[in-house]
């Protein structure tokens, strides 16, 4: 079916009335280059994350154990960390909960020819030339970082002899080079000391991530208007701990929310109060979806307690999807206080609109189901400034 309307109510429709055509046509073009921008970006993380790519990354930065005049030393890339004496025979270092810190810069041209077949990129660059030379220059940062609950640690452990023979073969010898990646895999490894000692560094409660430096196209020259303003969709999926509210990994959904909310600062920032009524009257909601695991008319109780009374797995589900965007939201009403607690919420129960969804005749796994199990913020129509002066509140 096509849908035919005129100029004009394309105009009204997007928000541009009054845009001179020559100038729309430079912000539409703008905009699409922001927006293959922010897919480009999307497919570098993709590829840096990818948990070989992330790994063979991570070898390449160097962890050591140095030897001091009255303790031990870690070496994590350039950084060192004195370690601490605790007992006889144990050092430790301490990373506080929430905490994290990067360390070494892996080279974004090591993966350059990855970068160069993304389609949106050979597009791009063509316009931006400046990209490839960003490509070269670029650095992937390397990250240890903990939850907002539990502090991290490595430990160094001082050994006469190693319970496992194969063990002591595989010693490293001190202050020798050892990949990290190679490491967090395991989260132990043995060094050789003299003397004929072992020293064996473990880790725990350490997450580990890669983080590629942004790329940025040439602004174009100011004009009258600026090209209308995308804010760029938040969704999330099978974010949460079964049958419960909280996250899976809280640090990595933390950072999936904050770059959202870091992008409507920035707006908020630039354009001030024309943003803000704006983006008041688009009703920002976020929809809370679940996956269908079983026969959705089936009597349960439910683990979750405050949607416990609610009979069927059906009614169960969207009392649990309903909680849930609600918390997402109230995150969001939270770091944005900018916008007055505008994040509404609600819950729309099983789906399978980007999933396969359980029947009878065939039975699927929450593996299977995952991609249902989703929030979504509804979609904020394109902002465009008019030269209006910036008025925060």
């Amino acid at each position: 079916m096509r849908i035919i309307v005129s100029e004009n109510q394309f105009r009204k429709i997007m928000g541009v009335e009054g845009v001179p055509s020559d100038v729309l046509l430079e912000q539409v073009a703008v905009a699409s280059d922001q927006n293959a921008l922010t897919i480009v970006q999307q497919a570098i993380n993709t590829i840096i994350s990818d948990p070989k790519k992330e790994k063979a990354l991570l070898d390449g930065i160097n962890l050591m154990l140095l030897k001091g005049k009255d303790t031990f030393i870690l070496q994590i890339g350039e950084k060192k960390y004195p370690m601490n004496n605790v007992n006889q025979g144990i050092y430790t270092v301490i990373i506080p909960a929430g905490e994290a810190f990067s360390f070494s810069a892996i080279p974004m041209a090591s993966f350059a020819s990855e970068i160069e077949k993304i389609p949106e990129f050979k597009d791009l660059a063509a316009r931006h030339p400046e990209l490839k030379s960003q490509i070269q220059s670029g650095k992937v940062l390397g990250q240890l970082y903990t939850d907002k609950v539990n502090q991290g640690h490595f430990q160094l452990n001082i050994k006469r002899e190693l319970l496992d023979r194969k063990e002591e073969k595989m010693a490293v010898p001190v202050s020798k080079p050892y990949p990290l990646g190679e490491f967090l895999q395991s989260n132990k490894v043995a060094f050789r000391l003299p003397g004929g000692l072992f020293a064996v560094l473990e880790s725990g409660n350490l997450m580990a991530d890669i983080v590629s430096t942004p790329l940025r196209i040439a602004a174009p020259p100011q004009k009258a208007y600026t090209a209308p303003i995308n804010v760029q969709a938040m969704a999330l999926a099978d974010v949460f701990n079964f049958a419960d509210v909280s996250f899976k990994d809280e640090a990595r959904t933390s950072q999936q929310i904050q770059a959202f909310v870091g992008q409507i600062k920035q707006f908020i920032d630039k354009f001030g109060t024309p943003f803000i009524e704006h983006f008041k009257s688009q009703n920002p909601t976020i929809y809370g979806y679940s996956s269908v695991d079983g026969d959705p008319n089936q009597k349960i109780i439910g683990e979750y307690k405050p949607c416990s009374g609610y009979g069927t797995r059906k009614e169960y589900d969207l009392c649990l999807s309903t909680q849930r965007a609600k918390a997402i939201a109230e995150i969001l009403n939270k770091e944005l206080p900018e916008l007055g607690g505008v994040f509404q919420f609600k819950g729309m129960g099983e789906t399978t609109q980007w999933g396969p969804g359980w029947t009878p005749e065939n039975p699927t796994v929450p593996e299977q189901t995952a991609p249902n199990r989703r929030y979504v913020l509804n979609p904020i129509k394109p902002y465009v400034s008019r030269g209006e002066p910036v008025q925060t509140r």
